[in-house]
């Protein structure tokens, strides 16, 4: 009778040993297939000459190149009649009032 306990209490032993390796198995991950992002388009107005213009010129620049789906478009509306029309209806069109 004991050697039947003994038995039975090795082959529980087992299946749990079996039961808690099967338990940390795991598939191995993939690494899913990148989405592309959205373009991310920055309009950017300056003026010729303006002292924050120019300090943030490079950090604009630098995140198109950083980041290959932000489009940096670069208007100067100073001495340009064109872009400070284009300035002005993108001012309407997004509720703020141009000036600068």
């Amino acid at each position: 009778m004991k050697r039947l306990q003994r038995k039975l209490g090795l082959v529980i032993l087992l299946l749990a040993a079996l039961i808690f390796s099967l338990a940390n198995w795991t598939t191995p991950v993939r690494a899913q297939t990148p989405v592309p992002a959205k373009p991310v388009c920055i309009y950017l107005f300056w003026g010729d000459g303006c002292p924050h213009c120019a300090a943030a010129k490079p950090f604009l620049k630098g995140l198109s190149e950083q980041y290959p789906n932000v489009e940096l478009r670069s208007y100067e509306v100073w001495n340009v009649p064109e872009n400070q029309e284009l300035f002005k209806k993108m001012a309407a069109a997004y509720g703020f009032e141009p000036h600068g």
